[in-house]
């Protein structure tokens, strides 16, 4: 972010979400992806693991106003059925993607404190 982009706040928010907040400060054709810079992001290494990253995110993203844009479901729906190949694992998806809400639901009645995924960590010391 340069100094004209982060002039466009005063302080963080004390959220979870901080990439998150800092994202929605920008338009999406005020933002960009260097060509030359990778990064990797690592899956979780099991669905407990998956669903607990998947509820920080969704706490996260309920503690900023219009934090998290719905997705298209219908496109997605179309696309597993026609794909039989991908019936198989849709329950795992829906399950992996409706457990973060529903906990998320539950928990944002209470104080919100970050939780992060530990399996990658707990595999690579075995």
């Amino acid at each position: 972010v340069n100094a004209a982009g982060r002039g466009r706040w005063e302080t963080f928010p004390d959220v979870i979400a901080d990439d998150r907040f800092v994202q929605l400060r920008f338009a999406p054709d005020e933002r960009t992806t260097l060509a030359d810079e990778t990064f990797t992001v690592h899956a979780p290494r099991n669905m407990r693991a998956l669903v607990r990253r998947g509820v920080r995110i969704e706490l996260g993203n309920k503690q900023l106003p219009n934090g998290a844009a719905e997705r298209d479901r219908g496109g997605l729906l179309g696309r597993v059925a026609r794909s039989p190949r991908l019936w198989l694992s849709f329950p795992f998806y829906v399950w992996g993607y409706a457990m973060p809400k529903l906990i998320a639901r539950r928990r944002s009645a209470g104080p919100i404190a970050w939780d992060r995924d530990t399996s990658l960590r707990e595999a690579s010391r075995r």
